[in-house]
């Protein structure tokens, strides 16, 4: 496949992102880290909307590419993303695209309550939650008890069962429906 991150409409500013994807894809991790480091500068001297808008799409190329090592590396996710995203949170708290970007349930959830057809986070907290119950409940068939606490997980997947019904994408709609039914029924016979 091509790489279509130009397609992302990066700012001028962010040349040092895009060498360091360059040198990380060569394997030259040490240069790209150097590169990075150039990157975290220029993102401090850049405006709040500037960052804010970098945070959105360095994400959005992340989902894209279905490659958060890549395009979101730990070190640019605690550096930079993450306290901006809390800081955009305690500004705007009404304001679901930090809320998405956090990639945690709750605040999903809360993003959902702001705006209930926002396909990005109905998506995003459909996966966090089957992912999370999954694991919970990944140990039965051998035998061993439900990791965490059942009823927390049948409650967490009533809570954005009312949401479901505005998932556009209805082979995504009829996954998520599924596989949050199983694993509702499997927490219920865990207790």
């Amino acid at each position: 496949m091509m790489d279509q991150i130009e397609n992302f409409k990066l700012p001028n500013w962010c040349g040092s992102y895009n060498k360091n994807i360059e040198l990380r894809k060569k394997g030259l991790c040490e240069e790209a880290f150097k590169v990075l480091d150039q990157f975290f500068i220029d993102y401090v001297n850049q405006n709040k909307q500037s960052r804010r808008e970098i945070v959105v799409i360095v994400n959005e190329i992340a989902d894209f590419y279905n490659n958060g090592n890549l395009y979101l590396p730990i070190n640019l996710h605690r550096k930079i993303i993450e306290p901006e995203i809390h800081d955009w949170i305690k500004e705007e708290p009404m304001n679901p695209i930090p809320l998405i970007w956090t990639r945690e349930i709750n605040f999903l959830l809360r993003a959902l309550h702001i705006e209930s057809n926002n396909q990005i986070a109905l998506n995003k907290a459909a996966n966090a939650i089957i992912n999370k119950i999954s694991y919970n409940q990944h140990e039965i068939e051998a035998g061993y008890g439900y990791l965490g606490n059942p009823i927390e997980d049948i409650e967490l997947i009533d809570s954005f069962l009312k949401f479901i019904a505005n998932i556009v994408d209805e082979e995504k709609k009829d996954y998520y429906s599924k596989e949050l039914e199983v694993l509702k029924m499997d927490a219920i016979l865990s207790l």
